[in-house]
């Protein structure tokens, strides 16, 4: 009992500061993901201001040119900066995988609450997603790329389309578990209507795994986007994204392999501090996982 008062007599800030330290000691993948992601965003928003030059400037005479003080980590087989195109590189690669997450998190829950609301519309539904399901999303996304120009707003589409199974079928299970609980039986019997439900009982225990889920569909979406990029099928070849500075430099790894390890090395660290930030927000959030910790 001494303990609990004490706790209660405590300032919010204090307990706020304790919460996020516990938090912090708990969760050093939250710590290590978030940083190396916080670093991607600023490289991202600041390139121009970071020391780069024009991604797309062309200079044959200065073509595999070695690292020098003009260009930090040498140019490609044109003449381009590797450092700018692998810096602004990062603006394609968040953009698309940000993009993706938002675009999937919204049309999946809703057509998931659809589909897990509505009895007469959950087959059909279902039996589209299990069709889209049974084709692998790369070849999907490729299927959807050589119907349409490429653009990275087509690449942002087709990967969306390919990655939006999985949200439906995840907001669905979360509906039909929902549907069976007693306070959504007691809100049906109190008369609310279906729009009310959706918003205050359905809505609210979806954000979670929904969550969760868009992180992992984001560092999902720029692998897919690099290997769309690596065949030809993704963004265009003069726009500085990660898979096409790898394309470009395939046949260039013995001689010059910096050229693949240095976008290699940008599109690792990206996936990996989305993947840590999804598992510690999985673990903190979900208390089957955080039981443990505590």
């Amino acid at each position: 009992m001494l303990r609990i008062s004490e706790a209660s007599d405590s300032p919010p800030s204090t307990l706020g500061r304790s919460r996020l330290t516990r938090i912090l000691t708990h969760y050093p993948g939250l710590i290590v993901g978030g940083f190396l992601f916080g670093l991607l965003v600023f490289a991202a928003i600041f390139a121009p201001w970071l020391g780069t030059v024009d991604p797309a400037a062309l200079a044959p005479s200065l073509r595999l040119a070695p690292p020098s003080d003009t260009a930090w980590l040498g140019t490609d087989m044109l003449g381009r900066d590797v450092y700018s195109r692998a810096i602004y590189g990062a603006r394609i690669s968040l953009s698309v995988g940000v993009s993706v997450a938002l675009l999937t998190a919204i049309f999946g829950t809703a057509i998931g609450i659809l589909s897990g609301y509505v009895r007469w519309l959950d087959p059909i539904i279902m039996r589209i997603t299990d069709g889209l399901m049974a084709i692998p999303a790369i070849l999907l996304a490729i299927a959807l790329m050589s119907v349409t120009r490429g653009s990275i707003v087509a690449v942002v589409v087709a990967i969306s389309l390919s990655q939006l199974p999985q949200v439906i079928r995840l907001i669905r299970g979360v509906v039909l578990t929902i549907r069976e609980l007693p306070f959504f039986e007691a809100a049906i019997a109190a008369g609310s209507s279906p729009l009310r439900i959706v918003y205050n009982h359905v809505l609210p225990n979806v954000l979670i795994p929904l969550s969760v889920q868009a992180t992992y569909i984001c560092a999902a979406a720029i692998m897919t986007e690099a290997a769309l990029s690596f065949i030809g099928a993704g963004t265009p070849p003069m726009i500085p994204s990660w898979g096409n500075m790898i394309a470009d430099a395939r046949t260039l790894w013995q001689i010059k392999p910096h050229l693949i390890a240095v976008p290699a090395i940008f599109l690792t660290v990206t996936v990996l501090a989305i993947n840590l930030v999804g598992d510690s927000v999985r673990d903190l959030l979900d208390p089957r996982f955080s039981k443990g910790r505590k």
